[in-house]
């Protein structure tokens, strides 16, 4: 009887491969469908989000900024505010920020303001932008920016601005109180859609109260009484920093590390030399 015959098994053609490099294909396809979804959805230019739109032009005491994605810090003058960025100022700060379109935002102390939206052509000078301003003191000049575009949003109200200057004060329950110094701008209740639109001139006030309700149109300046009495220094900072953006008066750049006492209307920053710089608001 004769021993089986062992035949050698034939080679398998393109045998399956395994590995890190089997993998490569599908993870360039699952790469490339993820771009092509954050394109179509919108979500995935982040850099957009960190677009600058402008820059700190003075700052004073302690101010920060946190920018979509990123983490809170300092701000001093040329940092970049960015598209997205929530500005904050602490007691007896401020900070002026100047935009691509030469808008000028200037916050009072405990202030907090998000760029929500910035579009600006420098050629046509159209865009549109929206400044969402929780809390604080704001006095806000528009720049070169065309159009009825623009718009500031508290709590309770929207401001829209057509070439304007104001003094804006939000108290920590909402309440917004609008006075103008130039131009016009059209108050509307977020708490009461239905209820007509107010037009305010130059050298007038109005207030939308915490529940929404829009008051008649005043003559002059008003200031709330939540910013006058106690031991805050609110009021008397806030007319010394009109004074210094108003003149380009003593409003400092102040070095990092530094702080600053507000008290009555003054900073005092005890430092060092040519690091010395006081304050006065009076």
């Amino acid at each position: 009887m004769q021993p089986p015959i062992i035949r050698p098994l034939s080679p398998v053609r393109n045998p399956p491969k395994f590995g890190w490099l089997a993998c490569l294909k599908p993870l360039k396809a699952l790469l490339a469908l993820t771009v092509l979804i954050g394109l179509a959805f919108g979500v995935m230019p982040q850099a957009q989000a960190a677009d600058a739109v402008g820059k700190v032009a003075k700052q004073r005491a302690d101010a920060y900024g946190t920018p979509i994605g990123g983490s809170r810090e300092r701000k001093f003058p040329r940092y970049d505010v960015t598209y997205g960025e929530l500005i904050e100022t602490a007691g007896g700060a401020a900070i002026l920020i100047k935009l691509d379109d030469d808008t000028q935002l200037f916050l009072g102390e405990r202030a907090q303001l998000t760029i929500d939206s910035f579009v600006y052509n420098p050629k046509t000078k159209k865009g549109e932008a929206v400044y969402n301003f929780t809390q604080g003191a704001l006095r806000f000049i528009s720049g070169s920016m065309k159009g009825n575009k623009v718009s500031i949003v508290t709590p309770t109200a929207s401001l829209g601005i057509r070439g304007s200057e104001a003094v804006i004060f939000v108290e920590e329950n909402g309440a917004t109180t609008l006075n103008v110094i130039a131009g016009a701008f059209r108050v509307r209740s977020r708490e009461r859609p239905d209820d007509p639109p107010r037009t305010v001139t130059a050298r007038r006030n109005i207030t939308v109260s915490a529940k929404g309700a829009i008051s008649k149109v005043g003559k002059g300046m008003k200031v709330p009484k939540s910013a006058k009495g106690g031991k805050s220094t609110k009021v008397q900072d806030f007319e010394g920093q009109l004074k210094d953006l108003k003149t380009g008066g003593r409003f400092e750049r102040q070095r990092e590390g530094t702080r600053s006492k507000a008290s009555k209307g003054h900073d005092d920053h005890h430092d060092d030399d040519d690091d010395h710089h006081d304050d006065h608001g009076d």
